[in-house]
């Protein structure tokens, strides 16, 4: 599960939903499910818990913890799973960051992209070339209340941001387009969906995993707890909704300081981990109580309807799809609870 779920603390707590319709939820049925069975790519790389995982040009770009002062950023050779080389170890100087929560990749242009929190700065660059680094001003982060952007792509011509940025009218948006160091458009609705909190606060829809489609014209959002996803369309100036599925309604309550609290035998895990190709939308669907149950990979097309279930023998935490060789890579562990990466081969 990606770092920066665990990041988004109260600050989302107070938005209720605009929309005052409440979602149907209904249970996914896939047209068609296949088992899938796994072929250990890299097995030999020491790492803890993985965050965030991509694939481009026959190579993985996996964000895991090492060590607390090595680097967070791993690259490993596609096809045999050899370590490559590690990025940004921590510090706060050139080719230094204090955290790696995810990695984005234009893949029409190779550069790659991620935001380090804890120092208000977004880091850019050429894959397999030389690192360079830019700030955001104050303008995107002038209040100590924030905790800076959980995650950011690469758009058309500007940025796409996620969460963690207040404005300075005050208000925290939710998805929002960045230019030239300012927001010019952004998205603060969630689905409709009342959570129950302390002192009748509704809990709006704080938990997901972001994707962007390729061509960076749409951006899929599935929900951690219950299973929801919505697909949004990335205009140059403008971000509008285009379609939200509900499938599990998410349960949960808060504690007394706002963070999010777990129900026992109540709270369902939805999508663990989101990928996005051309054609689909890949996720690790757990659709449990038990968050360790992580074996499935639920796939969507574009108009958010059900494709195919792929039933795997590992548990997944990261997922990420090379499009021309229908593999499919993802980070889990083997029996000696050791970090691998595994490669499925998709059907046609």
């Amino acid at each position: 599960m990606k770092r920066n779920i665990y990041c988004l603390i109260v600050l989302l707590l107070a938005f209720g939903c605009a929309n005052k319709h409440k979602l149907s939820f209904t249970e996914a049925i896939f047209p068609e499910t296949i088992e899938l069975k796994g072929e250990v790519v890299m097995d030999t790389f020491i790492m803890g818990a993985c965050y965030d995982m991509e694939y481009y040009n026959h190579k993985l770009w996996v964000v895991g913890y090492v060590g607390e002062e090595e680097e967070d950023l791993h690259v490993f050779d596609a096809n045999n799973g050899a370590h490559l080389k590690s990025l940004y170890p921590k510090g706060r100087g050139p080719g230094e960051a204090v955290d790696v929560p995810h990695i984005n990749i234009d893949k029409q242009t190779g550069w790659a992209l991620f935001y380090d929190y804890n120092m208000n700065r977004i880091h850019y660059f050429q894959a397999d070339s030389v690192v360079a680094h830019s700030k955001v001003n104050k303008y995107l982060y002038s209040s100590q209340d924030t905790i800076g952007m959980s995650q950011i792509f690469w758009g058309k011509e500007n940025y796409i941001g996620i969460l963690g940025v207040r404005q300075p009218n005050g208000s925290f948006p939710r998805i929002f387009l960045i230019e030239h160091d300012a927001i010019i458009n952004e998205y603060d609705e969630f689905p409709p969906v009342d959570i129950p909190a302390k002192n009748g606060v509704r809990a709006g829809y704080v938990f997901a995993n972001y994707a962007l489609h390729p061509q960076k014209t749409k951006l899929a959002c599935a929900s951690v707890y219950g299973a929801t996803l919505e697909i949004f369309h990335i205009q140059q100036k403008q971000i509008t909704l285009d379609t939200i599925k509900a499938f599990i309604p998410p349960i949960y309550s808060t504690n007394k300081h706002g963070f999010i609290k777990i129900l026992p035998g109540e709270t369902i895990f939805g999508f663990l981990d989101v990928y996005a190709t051309n054609d689909f939308i890949y996720t690790i669907y757990c659709a449990e109580t038990d968050v360790k149950k992580k074996y499935n990979i639920a796939v969507f097309d574009w108009e958010g309807d059900e494709y195919r279930l792929y039933k795997t023998n590992y548990p997944l935490e990261c997922i990420c799809v090379d499009e021309n060789t229908k593999q499919l890579y993802a980070t889990t562990v083997n029996q000696n609870s050791e970090k691998i990466i595994v490669k499925f081969k998709l059907p046609e």
